[in-house]
């Protein structure tokens, strides 16, 4: 796989993003002799407050991201003549990885992706891979700002692509979620309403509530939950109809998690999917959550991912031409082969047992910011009475805590914030819900198949067999990394975080007994008086 990646240029979008910045990390450590790295990164717009060009972000939140120093220095495979196994050596090695980039300023909502004439024939004439993973990926938001950047700007892309002379692979990052409207999610494009893609997004453009955000049940929407997902399906669709001669594969990752391995375990820098809600709950601010615990909880580690992307290049690039393996690229005579990066049903976990092994994380390795005692159980909602005991839970656990909270707050001379972090929570959890109380049966065997292509050596280096992950250790490790990368508290506080949390629970548990106590003193005391 090597001989693959050495002296080619590579072509990454979306390089700012959760799974770009760990796409890169990977390249860099695994394949020393790439030749050249381009990101397309935009800056910042006319009407932006602060103003931010292309190689400010790339510096900032690309180079000057923790994640080129996680790996552990005895783990590294990449040789660089002159580095030590210390501070200095790893400073030597992103400075030696530095030059390897090439920042162009770039948008993908703009023709031409906003490139000027020279950037755009560099990018012809030099790149070999593309690995497309940008993309709008807030799930509020109108209908129009996704159809722009998910699905027009995949259309930049890909024009841009057909012009590329030494063009090996592009791997394009959509969703498992993509066709969502269907109970069992095959790998294949499914077809959309309207025959012709550029007729159909015509008629969402010209349509007004296009501006809005559109709720789950909008025919606009097409039977998906939110524009993110419909923008992506169509994506697709454009692909199929319009680039299927180019040599594509389409990657739909489930919802994408801490990783489990590489560059750290744990690592993750934002708070999008479960990396929000679980935070919360490990500060024992989130008590509930609106779920069916028995529903399958298709999650999956970012690194997996990345790794399979790596592997799926390598696989459509090189062992496809060189062996003629076409079974897998051709089904029904379209060219663009679709694989679903996700949990495997011979290790899948449901949302009941992932919600009970991360409470008891993080009662193991608490945070030293815990507020109050950790929840104990998941509360499913399949049934009318945990239903209600959700509800009630929401009702005096989230909203009256909270403005209990903040109400000391402001007396204590404090700004309020309890409040607002409810606020958030509950928004997260809009956007979660859909994903956590329906069920799918989402296929996976084409990336079975390439597994069973790629030697065993390369697949031990590419972790991505999601039948090995270990729930119990993968737990603890989304804890650990909520702890010392979100929360940025060393390990070595772990052990006065755990005898924290033994006395705010006492506390709690002394205060809860105090309050019944109470209540109980005043019901009798109404009685007393009504007789």
């Amino acid at each position: 796989m090597n001989e693959f990646y050495r002296n080619r240029s590579i072509l990454i979008t979306g390089s700012t993003g959760f799974i770009g910045k760990v796409l890169i990390e990977k390249l860099l450590h695994s394949f020393i002799e790439i030749k050249q790295i381009y990101l397309i990164i935009r800056g910042s717009k006319p009407n932006d407050r602060f103003k931010t060009s292309s190689m400010e972000r790339f510096t900032k939140q690309v180079l000057g991201s923790p994640i080129f120093r996680l790996r552990n220095r005895n783990q590294t495979s990449t040789k660089i003549e002159g580095h030590q196994n210390d501070g200095d050596g790893i400073d030597r090695k992103i400075e030696f990885w530095q030059k390897k980039f090439t920042i162009i300023d770039g948008d993908l909502v703009r023709p031409r992706l906003g490139l000027n004439d020279e950037h755009y024939r560099i990018l012809s004439d030099e790149i070999s891979i593309v690995f497309h993973s940008a993309a709008s990926v807030q799930f509020h938001g109108p209908l129009r700002t996704f159809l722009q950047q998910n699905v027009l700007g995949t259309k930049e892309i890909m024009d841009l692509c057909r012009n590329m002379k030494q063009l090996k692979v592009i791997v394009y990052v959509s969703t498992a979620y993509s066709n969502c409207n269907q109970s069992v999610i095959e790998e294949r494009i499914y077809p959309l309403i309207d025959d012709d893609i550029d007729l159909l997004i015509e008629k969402i453009l010209s349509d007004e509530r296009s501006d809005t955000v559109l709720k789950h049940g909008d025919p606009l929407l097409m039977d998906r939950p939110n524009a993110y997902t419909l923008s992506k399906a169509i994506a697709e669709c454009l692909i199929e109809q319009k680039y299927s001669d180019l040599p594509l594969v389409i990657c739909r990752p489930s919802i994408v998690a801490h990783s489990y391995h590489e560059p750290s375990p744990g690592w993750c820098d934002n708070y999008n999917g479960l990396a929000g809600p679980f935070l919360l709950s490990s500060l024992g601010v989130a008590q509930t959550m609106k779920i069916y615990c028995e529903n399958r909880a298709n999650i999956i580690p970012v690194d997996f991912v990345v790794n399979a992307m790596i592997l799926i290049a390598y696989d459509r690039g090189e062992l496809a031409e060189r062996n003629r393996i076409q079974k897998y690229f051709v089904r029904d005579g379209i060219q663009i082969p679709v694989v679903h990066l996700t949990l495997n049903e011979s290790n899948d976990i449901d949302w009941g047992q992932l919600i009970r092994l991360h409470q008891k994380a993080s009662k193991q390795n608490p945070s030293m910011k815990v507020f109050r005692p950790i929840a104990s159980e998941a509360i499913s909602v399949s049934s009318w009475h945990g239903l209600f005991q959700h509800y009630l839970c929401t009702l005096f656990h989230h909203h009256l805590m909270a403005y209990l909270i903040d109400f000391f707050f402001v007396l204590g001379g404090k700004r309020r914030c309890f409040c607002d972090a409810i606020e958030k929570l509950h928004r997260s959890y809009e956007v979660l819900e859909f994903f956590t109380n329906n069920q799918w049966k989402i296929k996976n065997e084409n990336y079975l198949k390439i597994l069973q292509r790629i030697p065993t050596d390369v697949q031990r280096e590419f972790e991505s067999d999601t039948r090995k992950i270990c729930w119990n250790n993968y737990s603890k490790t989304i804890q650990l990394g909520i702890r010392r990368y979100l929360l940025r508290e060393n390990d070595s506080t772990l052990p006065l975080a755990r005898k924290r949390l033994k006395r705010l629970e006492m506390y709690w548990s002394l205060a809860k007994q105090l309050s019944f106590a109470c209540f109980f003193l005043l019901f009798l005391l109404l009685i007393y008086f009504w007789i």
